[in-house]
């Protein structure tokens, strides 16, 4: 009898291991198993967020262990004009083999693959997300809920990453400047007028124990402030003390954790402010990066872009890299130098 309790327990050892070693293992020894605790049944539903998260892990590695930091950026439908626009600007700076671009729909990231083959996207299973989603509202929170939540699994796997929106102009490649600030915890970027803030969707993290306990807490934030707001739906206002930015800025604020941070000067990373400066102020400013920030609504960002000449796709959604060169040249001369 003990010896076939025996070897029905040893059938079972054998069985954990073999689908441990099945499933389980990512890309990398070194990193945290996301979904080590999940039944066989959940990893075969292909649309959970778990399985998503495990396959934005595995990407995410795989761009880790060669080119390093992951440059990462979450968009929906709407968005893709303005990424469009954005790899169009970025096309010559050699950094789309890093570019990590999460889609809440299929269909973009179908579209994604189609015309930009070097970038690596992953699909959501959030359809619920499509369309104009307005700052602070409950649609855009639930986004950055879902968003902060995908960083902290990197986080936990060991991921260096650059956060990013595709809402910009970028002036140069940034990112050798940036990883060489090794010695740091995280790199923001403040806001401008607004003391003691700083941008939720512009920064650069290494996944230090100090990094990862800070978004711990700013995670177990934003899945409160999910509790609160479940039931309101998508376009219900989300009063603005209420949101990833607001808690951010708090945690790096207290440097919580003793956390090591390094604060990016708005002379070179620029948010939206930039657009309302008086001309002589504006055109003796080399910004590296420009934010295009505070306006609402996606029309109105697209309508400025294209009067300031910072839009980079023809009808076709083709590349008008005429244009990207002329404002490459007008704004930032260290570029050709």
């Amino acid at each position: 009898m003990k010896t076939k309790k025996l070897i029905i327990l040893l059938l079972t050892a054998a069985s954990f291991i073999f689908f441990y070693v099945i499933f389980f293992k990512t890309d990398s020894d070194a990193s945290l198993l996301v979904v080590s605790h999940l039944r066989y049944k959940e990893l075969l539903n292909k649309t959970s967020p778990e399985y998503i998260d495990n396959e934005v892990v595995r990407v995410a590695l795989k761009i880790n262990n060669q080119y390093k930091p992951v440059l990462i950026t979450m968009i929906n439908d709407v968005y893709l004009p303005f990424t469009y626009s954005w790899l169009c600007n970025t096309k010559d700076m050699n950094i789309h083999k890093s570019v990590l671009i999460i889609t809440t729909d299929k269909g973009s990231k179908e579209k994604l693959n189609k015309f930009w083959p070097e970038v690596n996207v992953v699909a959501l299973d959030l359809d619920e997300m499509k369309g104009n989603q307005v700052y602070s509202r409950a649609g855009y929170v639930r986004l950055m809920i879902r968003r902060t939540e995908i960083l902290m699994t990197l986080l936990n796997a060991g991921v260096e990453m650059f956060l990013f929106e595709v809402d910009c102009l970028w002036l140069t490649n940034v990112i050798p400047t940036l990883h060489a600030d090794s010695g740091y915890d995280l790199l923001v970027n403040p806001v401008a007028e607004r003391k003691n803030t700083y941008a939720g969707g512009f920064l650069y993290m290494w996944p230090t124990n100090k990094t990862i306990e800070l978004w711990k807490e700013l995670t177990k934030r934003m899945l409160s402030l999910g509790e609160k707001i479940k039931k309101f739906p998508g376009n219900k206002y989300v009063v603005e003390s209420e949101n990833d930015q607001i808690y951010f800025s708090a945690l790096v604020t207290e440097k919580f954790g003793g956390i090591k941070i390094k604060v990016l000067p708005l002379q070179d990373y620029a948010d939206g402010k930039w657009y309302s400066l008086p001309d002589k102020e504006r055109m003796a400013s080399r910004p590296q990066v420009i934010n295009n920030n505070w306006v609402e609504g996606n029309a109105k960002k697209i309508d400025r872009a294209k009067k300031w000449g910072h839009w980079f796709i023809k009808e076709d959604n083709s590349c008008d890299m005429n244009q990207v060169n002329k404002v490459l040249k007008e704004y930032s001369p260290k570029i050709l130098a």
